[in-house]
């Protein structure tokens, strides 16, 4: 048994945060005040900020040339839009006088060349189907831009119109034929052989190449390999094999009689 008279019982006692309005009036007067700007926080104007074009870019100022306006160019149906592009160092006045064949629409197709100091160059007509010969297949993903004046010189797609894309590429460079001897005439390397090896005494070799089996010594005779001989078939007019004759004449045999008595 147990004296619960020992033991006092706990006291539950319930704290209540008693707040006096001097607290209160603190809390409230400490709070930050809010000051409503046009702009978000930490968003103003800045000098800085100002878009600034690529290097080699020009801003479009809004002045339209009416030979590349959208409808200009769709409404003529004797105009092609072309889209060429050229390797550094070669500027557009370089193309100017620069006769081209026709090119085709659907073949890509060299249609001519650009000769410069600095190289040659090919112009290779793109058509629908890739070819190795030209890395360009990123030109016919593009789609150029043209300025719309009934739109407010708005850029638009020129995916509606016909467009033909050109590419100048630098010519791979070619072996020159170095002249060994000029007082020789023997040209015959030149035309895709090898020049004769140099010949060298065998006291300046260090080494030498011997295969596998090279210093096995050559057979004396010539064996014979043997060969399967099918067997020979006996001939019809072989000779038969001779019979034995039987003698005329039987031998009788005496027969033993019988005595009765």
């Amino acid at each position: 048994m147990s004296d619960r008279s020992s033991s006092p019982e706990p006291i539950l006692s319930s704290k209540k945060a008693d707040k006096s309005p001097k607290d209160k009036s603190k809390k409230k007067s400490a709070q930050p005040t809010v000051v409503h700007t046009p702009h978000g926080k930490n968003e103003g104007t800045n000098a800085e900020w100002a878009y600034q074009p690529p290097a080699g870019t020009v801003v479009f100022d809004g002045e339209l040339d009416e030979d590349f306006d959208w409808d200009s160019v769709k409404d003529d149906e004797d105009l092609e839009l072309w889209v060429v592009r050229v390797p550094e160092g070669v500027k557009p006045k370089h193309l100017q006088n620069l006769k081209l064949d026709a090119p085709s629409a659907n073949k890509t197709a060299r249609i001519g060349s650009l000769e410069r100091k600095a190289g040659s160059y090919d112009v290779w007509s793109l058509g629908d189907e890739p070819n190795e010969a030209v890395a360009a297949d990123e030109m016919r993903t593009l789609q150029p831009l043209l300025p719309r004046k009934k739109k407010g010189t708005k850029f638009y797609a020129a995916s509606d119109l016909p467009v033909r894309r050109v590419v100048l590429s630098a010519r791979p460079p070619q072996p020159s034929l170095e002249e060994s001897d000029e007082n020789s005439d023997d040209r015959s390397w030149a035309t895709g052989q090898n020049p004769p090896r140099p010949a060298y005494p065998k006291e300046m070799l260090k080494h030498r190449f011997l295969p596998i089996g090279a210093e096995t010594p050559a057979p004396q005779g010539e064996d014979g390999m043997d060969v399967d001989v099918p067997a020979q078939k006996p001939s019809e007019d072989a000779e038969s094999k001779p019979k034995k004759r039987k003698v005329e004449g039987s031998t009788k045999k005496s027969k033993k009689s019988k005595s009765t008595e």
